[in-house]
């Protein structure tokens, strides 16, 4: 049962006239446990399946295939771990977060708190300002740190890791193994029976999978222009299948983009390919494609940091740099980087070998990127320079070994090899006995 502040709170949360007591004032930190998105999100994932952000543990909450999005946010359960992100304690759903501080000193709740919590929005009320909906795991490609939870594509990719190593191999090499492969999809009429609140929120988010590969997607898309959705659409993007048609589709709206990279150059068709042929999909085509849009949309980038990219993060940043100001896009700034991978933790970037490297990376970062920033503590790059400084352990090494044994099984099933991408590699390499 709800009691009556929550009750009185659900009254008015579609008309602006929420009690002054439920404004978001706190700041997400080290020494503490508070998160925004529990206060003003909801995600459903391509399971159907409740949370409160993309890291969030799902299936604690019911499927808006059986529950309303309203109905789940302000039920008890829901208002509990409101009041924990206050109290200090982690919610039971937010080990991803918790995990990722603990190794890094980063997590996506700080991500979230920059989001929400700018300068031109410095006060929140509670209430579904956010709406984060995963529609499918269907996808064109197969990123190398993927799985199948987030992509079809990975489907004959994890049947061959299970046809040539143990079981408990696999699940350490590649999330969602146990899951039946098959595509996995939020059927289209959640929109229709949660059209209230969609159009109520002044951000609607969605990933995959990849969107523009999903017709539930486009269904929602054509119920917002209908309805003339007046937030923000912010769609997390590999960019390989925007179109002309569906560019002036999205221009209808407030669309704002962002794109999946995580490599420059020729090292990005290693690291995102294509399913059935490595390279259809070229570094300089999608870089270019990025400075495109940045003349239509706002557009943001996602470029997760780890073993595979540890080489390519300068060129990247300075490719940044190189790019600040373009079109209407700041490229610049914290949507360029997510928190430093940590798992599966044998892509994680204290497993590279190359303590030389690393350390001078560190350096650079410090040095050369901290300066452009007027708290260098609160920027995202803090994490990976933690984790590039990390002492080399035992652990380390093992994982290293286990990452070789990985990639050659992948590249030989894919037709490819990393040694042509990330030569640096070779000195470091330790084949399968």
């Amino acid at each position: 049962m709800k009691n009556d502040k929550q009750k009185g709170i659900m009254m008015h949360a579609y008309k602006g006239e929420i009690p002054e007591d439920s404004l978001v004032h706190w700041k997400a930190d080290l020494d503490n446990t508070y998160c925004v998105a529990p206060h003003n999100e909801v995600h459903v994932d391509n399971f159907g399946d409740y949370g409160f952000c993309c890291q969030y543990r799902k299936g604690l909450f019911g499927n808006i295939k059986d529950i309303k999005a309203k109905d789940f946010f302000w039920n008890k359960d829901s208002g509990e771990v409101r009041a924990n992100t206050k109290q200090k304690v982690w919610p039971d759903g937010c080990g991803r977060c918790q995990k990722s501080e603990n190794k890094s000193g980063w997590s996506h709740r700080f991500g979230s708190q920059h989001e929400w919590n700018d300068p031109e929005n410095p006060k929140h009320h509670e209430g579904i300002h956010k709406f984060s909906i995963d529609f499918s795991n269907a996808c064109n490609l197969r990123c190398t740190m993927c799985s199948p939870k987030r992509s079809t594509g990975w489907y004959k990719d994890i049947n061959m890791l299970m046809d040539n190593m143990p079981i408990t191999e696999v699940d350490r090499a590649v999330a969602g193994t146990r899951m039946e492969q098959k595509q996995y999809v939020v059927p289209a009429r959640v929109v229709d029976e949660n059209l209230e609140v969609f159009l109520g929120c002044k951000l609607i988010e969605c990933s995959g999978g990849e969107p523009f590969f999903q017709p539930e997607f486009w269904h929602m898309v054509d119920k917002l222009i209908e309805h003339n959705y007046q937030g923000d659409l912010k769609i997390v993007t590999n960019l390989t299948l925007l179109d002309e048609e569906k560019t002036e589709k999205l221009k209808k709206l407030n669309t704002r983009l962002v794109v999946s990279l995580d490599a420059i150059g020729d090292v990005y068709e290693y690291i995102r390919p294509a399913v059935g042929t490595i390279g259809k999909y070229k570094g300089e085509l999608i870089q270019q494609r990025i400075l495109d849009c940045s003349k239509i949309f706002h557009v943001g980038l996602s470029y997760t940091p780890q073993l595979l990219n540890m080489y390519n993060i300068k060129p990247y940043i300075e490719w940044l740099w190189e790019h600040e100001h373009y079109g209407k896009s700041k490229l610049n700034d914290l949507t360029g980087f997510n928190a430093a991978l940590v798992a599966p933790i044998y892509l994680c970037l204290q497993v590279h070998p190359d303590i030389e490297y690393r350390l001078w990376l560190a350096s650079w970062i410090e040095e050369k990127c901290f300066s452009r920033w007027n708290d260098p503590k609160d920027h995202i790059l803090r994490g990976v320079v933690h984790l590039l400084k990390k002492p080399y352990t035992a652990e380390d090494k093992d994982n290293w070994k286990f990452f070789c044994k990985t990639t050659e099984l992948l590249d030989k099933h894919r037709k490819t090899s990393i040694l042509k991408y990330i030569p640096q590699l070779e000195k470091y390499w330790i084949s399968p006995e």
